[in-house]
């Protein structure tokens, strides 16, 4: 499914414009909106005649939401105030801070996908570490299909990240089985109304991994783990801290930035590099005070979020409320918005893959099959039978030595007629039962379903 023009389709509700259309266009960005969508994101610029659209508006004037009386500090000569006595002093760590150092320079471009797409740019290489997340409205439901798009892609995700999985304590884990993957981690729903809420991460086998049950948001669920890197490369032994949080709606948006802002604080971030995903109810696409308030507090913290698609959309709303946020500076990162439906879930499914950053496994995942190439079972049937002759002395050696004898001499056998080989990455099939009909089922069914949000009204 190709992305939107931006050029044809306003950036705000994704929908076409008609020859009859009024448009305004950004003067930055290039974006066109329509009049109506534009008035509630877009700004005159000093009275100018100049359109700023309110991404754009945002990285110009970062702090145009501080109320005007609040601007009175900046015009006082107590200015000093507002530093430390000794801010000056040789010793200081305020003399020491390199701004270069602390600059964000993330390097990212955000498109929306389906598989064939996706499978055209993005591949299985090692050097690369990817992150998924889904909102997916009952993992109980909901997993099998969003398994079955996973396996349509040839890039298997490191990490799966999952909010408003209804799991509970009577919960059987086992149900929530992904090939390939750890157990998952899982934080039970507590805060979320009529039963919603939960958080679960998934680990690709093979992770050396932390649970961190030790970083926690007040009124929301949340699921942290520290991945332990294994290389020599000095920036590789920076720790990866992954965490999913869903922040109810129900909760005071307010109340949960002062809470995220003192997590992200929290955190050494000289040693550790940090993904943030989850569903956090704040929709970025709109001009709010709790919108401005929750990027800068990313942005003060030395994060980036990196989703500036819509992740849920209905019939009357496209909302961008399902983030992904970083502080992994001088990287290429990839992210991007899947137009599949992930089951019965609403919200679209989103990825970050930094490109030549590695965890480094500190095991390798290995699958063998027997090699038929040169097997005659006539031979292996003639030296199954003349196993010692199938003579034991039944009287002196002990039954379980007995079978110890016979087990050892077939497996010999087997090994000399079947030798096992390793079996190929592009050669293990994820889902035996996705033949390729399915597989085309699938596909048209996420297309036509990518038209649906796309073009409404076709």
């Amino acid at each position: 499914m190709p992305v939107n023009d931006p050029r044809t389709s306003c950036h705000f509700c994704f929908s076409k414009f008609n020859k009859k259309d009024s448009k305004i266009v950004c003067d930055i960005c290039k974006n066109s909106y329509h009049q109506q969508c534009g008035s509630n994101i877009t700004t005159p610029l000093l009275n100018l005649s100049h359109i700023y659209c309110l991404f754009c508006y945002n990285d110009i004037f970062p702090f145009n939401t501080i109320p005007p009386d609040d601007y009175d500090i900046f015009e006082s000569n107590d200015i000093d105030i507002l530093l430390p006595e000794n801010y000056m002093d040789s010793n200081s760590t305020f003399k020491n801070i390199d701004p270069d150092q602390n600059l964000n320079n993330i390097k990212t471009n955000c498109q929306y996908y389906n598989e064939q797409n996706f499978n055209n740019k993005f591949d299985s290489k090692n050097t690369n570490f990817s992150v998924f997340h889904v909102n997916c409205r009952s993992l109980n439901k909901n997993l099998a299909p969003t398994s079955d798009f996973l396996s349509l892609l040839t890039l298997n995700f490191d990490i799966l990240t999952f909010t408003e999985t209804f799991i509970t304590d009577e919960t059987d884990l086992s149900y929530l089985h992904i090939d390939g993957y750890s157990t998952p981690l899982i934080t039970n729903r507590k805060y979320g109304l009529k039963n919603r809420g939960g958080t679960a991460i998934y680990l690709k086998n093979g992770i050396d991994f932390t649970e961190r049950t030790d970083i926690t948001i007040p009124n929301c669920e949340s699921t942290w783990v520290t991945i332990n890197r294994n290389s020599n490369n000095n920036h590789s032994k920076r720790q990866i801290l992954i965490g999913t949080i869903y922040h109810p709606d129900s909760c005071n948006t307010n109340d949960f930035i002062d809470n995220f802002n003192s997590v992200l604080a929290s955190i050494n971030q000289n040693t550790t590099d940090i993904i943030i995903t989850g569903d956090m109810n704040i929709d970025l696409l709109k001009r709010s005070n709790h919108a401005n308030n929750y990027i800068q507090t990313i942005e003060s913290n030395g994060f980036e979020q990196i989703i500036d698609k819509a992740t849920r959309i209905t019939p009357y709303s496209r909302t961008l409320i399902d983030h992904i946020s970083t502080n992994i500076n001088n990287k290429t990162v990839s992210s991007g918005v899947f137009q599949s439906q992930q089951g019965s879930t609403d919200h679209l499914a989103t990825f970050a893959i930094i490109q030549n950053y590695s965890c480094h496994f500190t095991q390798q995942e290995m699958k063998y099959v027997y090699d038929y190439s040169k097997y005659n079972k006539n031979k292996f049937i003639s030296d199954i039978k003349d196993i010692n002759n199938w003579t034991y002395n039944k009287t002196t050696v002990p039954i379980e030595k007995q079978f110890e004898i016979f087990y050892s001499d077939f497996q010999n056998i087997t090994n000399k007629h079947l030798p096992r080989k390793i079996l190929e990455k592009k050669e293990i099939p994820k889902k035996p039962w996705m033949t390729p009909a399915l597989v085309q089922s699938t596909i048209k069914k996420n297309d036509l379903y990518a038209n649906l949000i796309t073009n409404p009204t076709c």
